[in-house]
C-alpha cells in the first residue's frame, strides 16, 4: 500500500474485478510461536525479542519519519536476528552466554543502519532493558582482551591479516565497525546494503571480502538507464558458430552478471543501486528472499521443444552487496521500503576525525618524505593538511566543502609522485630530464592548489566572491604555513600559481622524451608530428591553464574542466595533446547519447551472410585500447 517507490493506486474499474483481502500485522503471541518453531529459538528468548520489537516500534526515527513504527525494526529484521541465533547455535558447544550474544548481534543488526548517535542510544537502552546485558560498542569494534565473541573472529581475520593489495587501508574505528558489520552479515548469507557518502570505503571493503572469501567479484554500475537485461542477460547475436546447428541460429541467450554470479557462487556488487529505476530493482526481490531463486521468464521456454521456464537457484556461497549514497545528492534517491528491508542495511559514516585522517595520510606517504620535524615522529604533512582544510572550511568560499578521503589521498599521491625523496632520486630525474622533482614543501603547495584551489568556482557552488582573490588568499596561507613550519620563505610571485602572476614567465620544455611547462612534464606519445602551430601557449593565462592541466596529469585520475563557453577548454587540451605527441579522440555528448554509442554494439557484417553480426568497438572503447586521450565534450 501507499504511494512509494513507483507504486500507484489501482483504478476502481480494475480493483472491482478482484476479491480484495487486507492482511493486518501479526499478533505478538503468534510471533513468539513462529520464532520458536522456525528459528529453533527458546521460548524465553522469543518473548525478549518480541518485547524489544514492540518497544522499538513505539519510538520514531528522526531520519526516517515516514517509516512510522517500522523506522527502527521490521518483521524481516526480527526473523534475521533469530536466524542468526539458529545458525550460530549449531556450531557452539558447552556453556555460552547467549543473552550477551543476542544483545551484541541485535545491536549490530539494528544500530548498524541508524545515522545518529542518539538513535543508537535508544536501541542500546532497550536491548539492555530486556536482555539484561550491557552492550558496549568498543567491545564489538575494537580488538582487545574483552572483545565480544561475536566480532573477535572477524576483527582478527581483517585487521591482523590484511591481504596484499589492501595494505593502504588504515583500520580506524569506522573502518573496523564497517568490516565487522559487513562480515557478520555475509557470514549468514544476508544481502547487504551499504549507505554512505562518497569515498568512505564501501567498494574497497566489498573487494577486500571477495579476496578474503576467495570469491570472484562481479558487479553492475547502475545509472538512470539501467535495464533488467543488464542484470539478468539477454538475447545476443551468435558470434562463434561451432556446428551446423549453430549456423542456423541468429541469436542466443547470454547470462548477465547476476545470473552468472548465482550459478558460480560468486559475490555480486550492485554499485549506486539508488540510481536505477524502481521497476528494474523490484525484479531482484526474489533473489533477496531466503530462497534466493530467480525465474528467467525473459529467456523463454528453454532449449528444443521444452516449454519450462528456467528457475535459477543461487549456490550456497553466493553473496549480494549493494552500495548507494544517501538521498539528496544529484540524481540520488532513497530506496523503496519493500526493497530496502530485504537488505541488511549498514550506515557508513565518513571519517572526519583529524587524528584518523593524519594516520591515513602518514600511512600512505612514501618513506623519507619530510615537511618538518614533529614531536610525535610524523612527517609533518598530516598536521599541515588538517590545518589547511580546517582554515579552508571556515572561509566563505570553502564553507560548502565536505571533507573527502579521495581528495586527501589525491593530495598525498601528488606529493609522493612529485617530491624528491632523496639526493639519488633528484639526480636521476635531472639526468633523464623527464621530470623536475620538487622540494617536499613546494609539492605540498602545488598539491593543495591541484585538489582545492584549482576547483574554486566550479560545481554547484555560487560564486558570490572574487575568484582570483580567493585563490590568492589560499596560496598566501599555504606559503605562510610552509614558512612557519620549515623556516624557508616561499616567494608567491615566482610560483606562477594564480592569474596575474607576472613575476615569472612560463618555461615550456619540449624534448625527445617529454613535454611540459616547468616544473611539470609528461612523457611524449607515439605521434611523430608534435609541432604546435597556430596556438599561443606562451600567453600568460593560457600558460597558467596549461600548467594546471599538466599538474593534474601527474595523477592517474580523470580531469574535469569547467568554464564558460569559448574560453578555450577543448582547444587547450587539443594543443597539449598535439605538443606531447598523443592522439586525441573527441566525443560530443548529448541527452540522446547511449552507452552503446560510447562502448560499441553488435552490428550486421557488411557484405556478410544474412543474419551475420560482429562486435564493433565504440569510440571510447577504441581509444582505451589504443591508449589515446579522450575528450568528452559537454559531459
Amino acid at each position: 500500500p501507499g504511494l512509494y517507490g513507483g507504486r500507484k493506486v489501482l483504478s476502481r474499474a480494475f480493483r472491482d474485478r478482484f476479491v480484495e483481502l487486507h492482511f493486518d500485522a501479526i499478533p505478538p503471541r503468534e510471533l513468539e510461536t513462529i520464532l520458536e518453531q522456525r528459528c529453533s529459538l527458546p521460548q524465553s528468548y522469543c518473548k525478549k525479542l518480541v518485547k524489544v520489537m514492540q518497544d522499538l516500534q513505539a519510538h520514531r526515527r528522526s531520519t526516517s519519519v515516514f517509516a512510522g513504527k517500522h523506522g527502527f525494526i521490521t518483521l524481516r529484521d526480527l526473523f534475521r536476528w533469530a536466524e542468526r541465533y539458529r545458525r550460530a547455535s549449531q556450531s557452539t558447544e558447552g556453556f555460552y552466554d547467549w543473552d550477551q550474544h543476542l544483545a551484541d548481534d541485535g545491536y549490530m543488526l539494528l544500530a548498524g543502519r541508524v545515522r545518529r548517535p542518539e538513535e543508537c542510544q535508544v536501541i542500546r537502552t532497550i536491548l539492555e532493558k530486556h536482555l539484561r546485558r550491557k552492550v558496549d560498542p568498543a567491545r564489538l569494534f575494537s580488538l582487545g582482551d574483552d572483545t565480544s565473541q561475536v566480532a573477535a573472529g572477524i576483527l582478527k581475520q581483517v585487521a591482523m591479516a590484511t591481504p596484499e593489495g589492501f595494505r593502504h587501508v588504515i583500520w580506524t574505528y569506522n573502518m573496523r565497525r564497517l568490516a565487522v558489520l559487513i562480515g557478520q552479515s555475509l557470514k549468514f548469507g544476508e544481502a547487504v546494503l551499504l549507505v554512505g557518502e562518497t569515498g568512505c570505503g564501501k567498494t574497497t571493503l566489498c573487494q577486500l571480502y571477495s579476496v578474503l572469501c576467495k570469491q570472484q567479484l562481479l558487479g553492475v554500475n547502475c545509472h538512470m538507464h539501467t535495464e533488467t537485461a543488464d542484470f539478468l542477460g539477454g538475447l545476443r547475436p551468435v558470434r562463434h558458430r561451432s556446428s551446423e546447428e549453430d549456423c542456423q541460429k541468429l541469436f542466443e541467450w547470454v547470462d548477465g552478471p547476476l545470473v552468472q554470479a548465482m550459478k558460480e557462487g560468486a559475490m555480486f556488487l550492485i554499485d549506486e543501486i539508488s540510481l536505477a529505476d524502481d521497476s528494474v530493482l523490484e525484479r531482484l526481490n526474489s533473489v533477496l528472499e531466503p530462497g534466493r531463486s530467480l525465474v528467467l521468464a525473459e529467456k523463454g521456454g528453454g532449449e528444443g521443444n521444452t516449454t519450462e521456464v528456467e528457475n535459477v537457484v543461487a549456490k550456497e556461497n553466493f553473496r549480494i552487496v549493494a552500495t548507494m549514497n544517501p538521498g539528496g545528492d544529484f540524481g540520488k534517491k532513497e530506496l523503496s521500503p519493500a526493497l530496502r528491508n530485504r537488505f541488511t542495511e549498514i550506515w557508513c559514516p565518513s571519517t572526519y576525525d583529524p587524528t584518523d585522517l593524519v594516520q591515513i595520510i602518514e600511512h600512505n606517504l612514501l618513506d623519507g618524505l619530510q615537511l618538518c620535524n614533529q614531536e610525535d615522529g610524523t612527517s609533518g604533512f598530516g598536521h599541515a593538511m588538517m590545518e589547511f582544510i580546517a582554515w579552508f572550511s571556515e572561509q566563505d568560499f570553502g564553507s560548502r566543502y565536505v571533507v573527502s578521503i579521495r581528495d586527501i589521498l589525491s593530495w598525498v599521491s601528488f606529493i609522493n609522485r612529485c617530491s624528491a625523496t632523496s639526493v639519488t632520486t633528484e639526480t636521476l630525474a635531472m639526468e633523464t630530464g623527464t621530470s623536475q622533482m620538487l622540494d617536499p614543501s613546494l609539492a605540498y603547495i602545488h598539491g593543495a592548489c591541484l585538489v582545492y584551489v584549482d576547483g574554486l568556482g566550479s560545481g554547484s557552488v555560487s560564486v558570490a566572491w572574487d575568484l582570483q582573490q580567493a585563490q590568492r588568499r589560499c596560496v598566501e596561507f599555504l606559503c605562510t604555513q610552509v614558512g612557519q613550519k620549515t623556516g624557508v620563505d616561499v616567494n608567491t610571485d615566482q610560483l606562477f600559481l594564480v592569474e596575474g602572476d607576472g613575476g615569472r614567465k612560463p618555461e615550456i620544455v619540449s624534448t625527445a622524451d617529454s613535454f611540459g611547462i616547468q616544473p611539470f612534464t609528461i612523457p611524449k606519445g607515439p605521434v611523430a608530428d608534435d609541432r604546435l602551430t597556430g596556438y599561443a601557449l606562451h600567453a600568460s593565462t593560457t600558460a597558467l591553464n596549461a600548467q594546471r592541466v599538466l599538474r593534474a596529469l601527474q595523477l592517474p585520475r580523470p580531469v574535469l574542466l569547467e568554464g564558460s563557453p569559448g574560453v578555450g577548454k577543448t582547444s587547450l587540451v587539443s594543443a597539449v595533446a598535439k605538443a606531447s605527441g598523443h592522439e586525441l579522440v573527441r566525443i560530443n555528448l548529448s541527452e540522446q547519447t547511449d552507452v552503446s554509442d560510447l562502448f560499441g554494439a553488435d552490428l550486421p557484417v557488411e557484405g556478410g551472410v544474412g543474419g551475420q553480426f560482429a562486435w564493433r568497438d565504440g569510440p571510447l572503447l577504441s581509444a582505451l585500447k589504443a591508449g589515446n586521450w579522450v575528450v568528452l565534450d559537454e559531459l
